[in-house]
C-alpha cells in the first residue's frame, strides 16, 4: 500500500480543500482515539496511570493539532465532523469502530486499550511518516516530527504490554490491515469525485 498512499498524499497537499478535508478526518480519528482510552480506562478507576493519562492528553492534542491545520488550509472554521468539511467521515467512523470492536472481540475488554492503542498506533506511525515525507518534499510548510515521536513513544510503550505475543500481533495487524485497505479506497474515491466533479 505504500506506494498509492504515498502518491495519493503527494497530490492531496496541493489541493488545500481536499487536503483540509483529510487532516479533519484524522483529527476526528485522533479524537477518537483520545476518547476510546478516557471511556476505556474510566472502568479501570483502580489502574488509571500517568502514562495512560499522558497518552490520552496527547492524543487530544493530536485532534487540536491536525483540526488547526485543517482549518489553516481551508482558510475558514470547520467546525465539527460532518461530511461536508471531513474526507470520508463515515468510512472512518467504520474504520475505527469495527477495528475497535473485532480487537476487544478477540482480545476481552481487559486487553482491548493495549491492544487497540498497539495496532493503531503501528497504522499512525506508518502512516504519518509516509505522510510527513510527502509534506518535507512540497512546499506546504507543515512539519509532523514532535506527533510522530510521541506517537513512538506510544507504539514502544503498548509493544512492551502486549507486543510478545507475536501470532496475536500479526493476526490483528492483518484485520487492521484489510479494514485500513477498504478506507483508503474510500478516501481515494472521495477525492476522485470530488475532482470529476
Amino acid at each position: 500500500m505504500e506506494a498509492p498512499v504515498r502518491a495519493f498524499l503527494d497530490s492531496l497537499i496541493a489541493d488545500r480543500p481536499a487536503h483540509a478535508r483529510f487532516m479533519n478526518m484524522l483529527a476526528m480519528l485522533e479524537h477518537m482515539g483520545s476518547r476510546k482510552i478516557m471511556v476505556s480506562q474510566m472502568k479501570r478507576q483502580d489502574t488509571l496511570s500517568e502514562d495512560t493519562l499522558k497518552h490520552l492528553a496527547e492524543e487530544a492534542r493530536h485532534a487540536y493539532f491536525f483540526k488547526r491545520q485543517a482549518e489553516r488550509a481551508a482558510g475558514h472554521s470547520l467546525d465539527g465532523w460532518i461530511d461536508s468539511n471531513t474526507m470520508a467521515r463515515v468510512p472512518a467512523l467504520m474504520y475505527f469502530g469495527r477495528m475497535d470492536a473485532g480487537i476487544s472481540k478477540d482480545v476481552g475488554e481487559d486487553a482491548a486499550y493495549q491492544w487497540v492503542s498497539l495496532i493503531i498506533e503501528l497504522r499512525a506511525c506508518w502512516l504519518y511518516r509516509i505522510y510527513h515525507e510527502a509534506l518535507e518534499a512540497s512546499d506546504y510548510k507543515l512539519s509532523l516530527k514532535s506527533l510522530i515521536a510521541e506517537e513512538d513513544g506510544h507504539l514502544e510503550e503498548m509493544f512492551a504490554a502486549s507486543g510478545s505475543d507475536t501470532a496475536r500481533l500479526r493476526a490483528l495487524s492483518a484485520y487492521e490491515t484489510g479494514l485500513f485497505n477498504k478506507l483508503w479506497a474510500q478516501i481515494d474515491n472521495s477525492v476522485r469525485i470530488a475532482r470529476a466533479a
